[in-house]
């Protein structure tokens, strides 16, 4: 490999990591549940019938963001206590938001 090479890579490296920043700081709000009490997530259709490793995680993922979104910690902090990117969650406040359990501020 030559240096051009470890340029190019290096450069679309740098290109990715700003790309994530900014969409980290273009999406990061403050989540917060509009239902008391756990929601039942399988009346929405949001727990997979089929369990796997990834439907799993996923169900344990989808739970602690719920846990935490109570409208005073920021994506970005939900994301830090979930030990995951704040990018992974991104799908699921979506899908959180298309079901009305979950509202955003921006703040």
């Amino acid at each position: 490999m030559d240096s051009k090479e470890v340029m190019r890579r290096l450069d679309f490296q740098c290109y990715e990591a700003l790309r994530l920043s900014i969409e980290a700081i273009e999406n990061n709000c403050y989540p917060q549940v509009t239902v008391l009490g756990e929601p039942q997530l399988s009346k929405r259709v949001l727990y997979t019938t089929i369990l796997t490793k990834n439907s799993t995680s996923e169900r344990s993922l989808l739970m602690e963001v719920i846990t935490w979104s109570d409208g005073n910690n920021s994506l970005l902090e939900i994301a830090e206590k979930c030990n995951v990117p704040i990018w992974d969650l991104f799908p699921l406040i979506k899908k959180l938001q298309t079901h009305n359990l979950l509202r955003v501020h921006q703040e």
